[in-house]
This record gives structure tokens, C-alpha cells and sequence, in this order.
């Protein structure tokens, strides 16, 4: 039980740790995205162009993209920490276990 539990454990921990990577990327990518909005303000001397809509929707659509990455990798570290908090409290339910065992033995001689 406890190989599955530390396995599940470093599992999840590998997935965030990927998973925070990626959300890095994805930010990265929006700064890139901003900078081609910038230029592109600069290049029309801040006239609207149907290009200025298209470059917004992708940019609104990007944000977006970061905002779920953002909650999702929230919810991995939730994920972590309640395993490792369900892997602690096994082990205290194993230490009370093995007590009650020996005091019944104990207790049966």
C-alpha cells in the first residue's frame, strides 16, 4: 500500500513539475504576443486595423489559455498535498495498528 502511495505521490509530483513548465511556456508565449501587439501599434502609429482585432482575440484567447493552466496547476498542487496528507495519516493508522496487534498479543498470553 505504502510503494502505491509513494508512487501515486512522485507521480503527481513529476506531472506538476511538467505541468509548471508548460504554464511557464504559455506565459512566455504572452509576453511574445504582447510585444507583436506593441510593434504592430507602433507600425500603424495606433490606427485600429482589422489585424488589431484578430491580434486581441488571440490575445484574449491566450490569456485565457494561461488563466486555466493557472487553476489547473492550483489544483495538482492541491492534489499533491492531499496525498501526501492522506500518506501521512496512513501511516499513523499503520504505527496505531501495529501497537494494537502487539498489546493484543500481549494481552492473549
Amino acid at each position: 500500500m505504502h510503494l502505491i502511495i509513494l508512487r501515486r505521490c512522485h507521480h503527481i509530483g513529476f506531472d506538476l513539475y511538467l505541468f509548471q513548465e508548460f504554464s511557464q511556456k504559455l506565459q512566455s508565449k504572452q509576453s511574445a504576443l504582447t510585444s507583436v501587439t506593441e510593434k504592430m501599434n507602433k507600425l500603424t502609429e495606433g490606427q485600429e486595423s482589422p489585424e488589431h482585432k484578430e491580434i486581441g482575440e488571440l490575445s484574449n484567447q491566450w490569456l485565457d489559455l494561461c488563466l486555466q493552466a493557472h487553476s489547473l496547476l492550483i489544483e495538482r498542487e492541491e492534489d499533491l498535498q492531499r496525498t501526501g496528507d492522506y500518506h501521512d495519516r496512513m501511516n499513523v493508522v499503520e504505527v496505531f495498528l501495529e501497537k494494537l496487534t502487539k498489546e493484543w498479543d500481549n494481552l492473549a498470553r
